[in-house]
This record gives structure tokens, C-alpha cells and sequence, in this order.
């Protein structure tokens, strides 16, 4: 049987886009728990508010490999203040992804979002580009 995780790439990058799609995964995929949400932002949004919008969820912190991109250590610290739960891994946005499909047992849902860049990374990284 396939028991990889399914993973879902999402450009959102506004607070208001990461509450839809929460709220689409959890209608989409009821039984899949709280999903692992390998995210990434650009300098210019409001991680906190994008990170309130995603909650409950377990988040994967990572950077892409832009001049732009926030530290996943910046975003790790912003998470652990809001009480969100934040998983240990590579910075690096395909490393990340990688590090989360090899984990034993893994998440049953990836979803990967909060930039453009973070999703082409992963969409690479995943062999899809």
C-alpha cells in the first residue's frame, strides 16, 4: 500500500489565504489530524498573523533560498511564543520536505505554504519542477 504522506503545495502568503486553506484541509482530509506545515515567508509579511490563521497545526520552519526570506529560526521563535508546535529539521525548504517524508512514523498530511519561493523549492525537491 502507498502509506507515503500526501503533501499539498499552496502558494498562500496572506494571513487570510492560510485560514482558507486550513479550513479546506480539515474538510478535505478529517481524518489526517493536525497536519505538518512546512512554512516559509518573505520579510515583508505578517508571519504572526499567518501562524495564528494556520493553528491548530504542527509547523516545519524552513527559509528559502532568497535575500528576502525570514530566518526558520526567526519563524521557530514566533511560533513557540504563540504556544504552536514547532518540529525540529533542516532550514532548507527541499531538506525540510525531504526530512519529513523520511521521518518514521511521518505525517499523514504535508502541506507546504507562506511563499511563492517555499513552494518552488519543495515542487523541485519533490521532483515536480
Amino acid at each position: 500500500s502507498d502509506d507515503r504522506p500526501m503533501v499539498i503545495l499552496d502558494g498562500a502568503h496572506t494571513p487570510k489565504a492560510a485560514m482558507a486553506l486550513r479550513v479546506s484541509i480539515r474538510s478535505a482530509f478529517p481524518q489526517a489530524g493536525d497536519p505538518v506545515v512546512v512554512c516559509g515567508f518573505a520579510s515583508d509579511k505578517d508571519v504572526q498573523a499567518f501562524l495564528v490563521a494556520l493553528a491548530p497545526s504542527i509547523i516545519l520552519p524552513v527559509s528559502a533560498a532568497s535575500s528576502r526570506a525570514i530566518p526558520a529560526s526567526e519563524i521557530a521563535d514566533l511560533a513557540t511564543e504563540l504556544g504552536i508546535m514547532v518540529l525540529t529539521g533542516p532550514a532548507a525548504v527541499g531538506d525540510g520536505v525531504r526530512h519529513l517524508l523520511r521521518s518514521d512514523p511521518g505525517p499523514l498530511l504535508i502541506v507546504v505554504t507562506g511563499s511563492f519561493a517555499v513552494v518552488s523549492e519543495a515542487r523541485a525537491a519533490l521532483g515536480l519542477s
